[in-house]
């Protein structure tokens, strides 16, 4: 039977509800589980593990998955999920695809960038899609720079990839 905990970052036990470290320990018999390649876990000492994900629990145990902590945007101090500027961007018609990632800002450390694939024919401009989500979003959410791009990087299961947009510069 697999036991899950919800832990914050000083390894204490979060309520349902709260957002935390996802931890989880099997009833598997041996040794400790490992990436594969042989990279150990992080873990508590009575053998929860994690990859790294977060979630919470609802009253019930059922499990939520947020979005790991490597993919926010810290805004002067405020978090950013950029799939929360992604949803925002993909309600707009004219938006096929979409990507947000963090750009360098010397005030608030990082803001708000979005990479925008547009359906066909449709032709938004960049300040039309920072008022879309500006009345959907909190402020320090808006992005304050659209690229129009063909394609966002997804991994071959679909999932963007945040990071080689990082390594082109472009984050």
């Amino acid at each position: 039977m697999t036991q899950i905990r919800i832990l914050d970052d000083a390894g204490r036990r979060l309520p349902p509800g709260e957002v935390g470290a996802v931890h989880m320990r099997t009833g598997r018999v041996g040794g400790r589980p490992s990436y594969l390649g042989g990279l150990p876990l992080a873990g508590t000492p009575d053998g929860f593990v994690s990859v790294g994900d977060h979630g919470w629990l609802d009253q019930d145990g059922y499990l939520f998955l947020a979005p790991r902590r490597t993919d926010l945007i810290n805004v002067g101090g405020e978090n950013v999920y950029p799939a929360e500027v992604e949803a925002a961007l993909l309600e707009h018609p004219s938006v096929l695809d979409a990507m947000a990632v963090g750009g360098p800002d010397p005030v608030f450390g990082a803001v708000v960038h979005a990479r925008v694939v547009r359906t066909a024919g449709a032709q938004p401009s960049g300040p039309e899609l920072i008022r879309h989500c500006a009345a959907r979003l909190a402020p320090y959410k808006v992005p304050n720079k659209i690229s129009f791009v063909a394609t966002v990087p997804r991994s071959a299961a679909g999932k963007l990839e945040r990071w080689r947009s990082a390594a082109q510069g472009d984050g």
